[in-house]
């Protein structure tokens, strides 16, 4: 199909061509803090594909490997790391530039992130596509993002991440003399990463344009461990 072809799709549907916003130096922050979360979210996302790999192939391991503080001290840095970072995304403190900081900017000013914007990022004949997509993010045809969502999705990661705040709080960024109510399991700590993946992956397709994809770690990563890590000195 030439591009004629494509530009005729959208003159068919009606639409006539978005042409890129001017700039905005808000919605560039908000490009800022994107980049910064999704940078901070692949280093989680690594640590945990790490932690599961290796957990798996000690228990899986025939016959067991030997009792080691090694292993404690592995799971405990591992929670403390994730908890920490569940934690950063989380933070509603003003300064802070986590998800959920992002995300009631975004409530407070969703007029930012228009039509235009989002559908302009499409090539003409592809634009209907955009139009389309954007509608899951302006259900009510306000002609912008629609705040309420940003709103919704940000109290629900501090209601699903609260016992993980409470812990950050009380045993990680502290020590609090008080006991914690509840202890967060490790299911605790992944449901709240993975409500922060799903909601980082909405945010930014808005804000980039880019459906975020799974991290791939592209060599073998564990063939230390296929290596003896204390050799004996034959010659002593």
């Amino acid at each position: 199909m030439t591009d004629p072809d494509l530009h005729n799709i959208d003159k068919q549907l009606g639409l006539t061509r978005a042409k890129a916003p001017k700039p905005d130096s808000r919605r560039d922050k908000w490009g800022r803090w994107i980049d910064g979360i999704r940078e901070d979210l692949f280093a989680l996302w690594v640590n945990r594909m790490a932690w599961r790999q290796m957990s798996d192939a000690w228990q899986r391991r025939e016959p067991p490997l030997p009792p080691s503080l090694f292993f404690e001290y592995f799971h405990r840095t591992y929670a403390d790391t994730q908890v920490a970072g569940v934690r950063r995304h989380v933070d509603t403190h003003a300064t802070a530039a986590g998800l959920c900081q992002l995300l009631r900017e975004i409530a407070q000013h969703p007029e930012r992130l228009n039509r235009d914007f989002y559908v302009s990022r499409y090539q003409w004949g592809d634009q209907h596509l955009g139009h389309s997509e954007f509608e899951q993010f302006d259900p009510n045809g306000l002609g912008h993002v629609d705040g309420a969502i940003a709103l919704a999705d940000r109290d629900e990661l501090i209601a699903v991440a609260a016992p993980i705040w409470e812990w950050a709080n009380k045993r990680v960024a502290h020590l609090d003399p008080r006991d914690s109510k509840d202890v967060p399991l490790f299911a605790d700590l992944d449901g709240a990463l993975n409500l922060i993946d799903e909601k980082f992956r909405r945010w930014n397709l808005i804000l980039t344009g880019i459906d975020q994809m799974d991290p791939v770690v592209v060599y073998d990563w564990l063939a230390p461990l296929r290596e003896p890590w204390i050799v004996d000195d034959e010659s002593a």
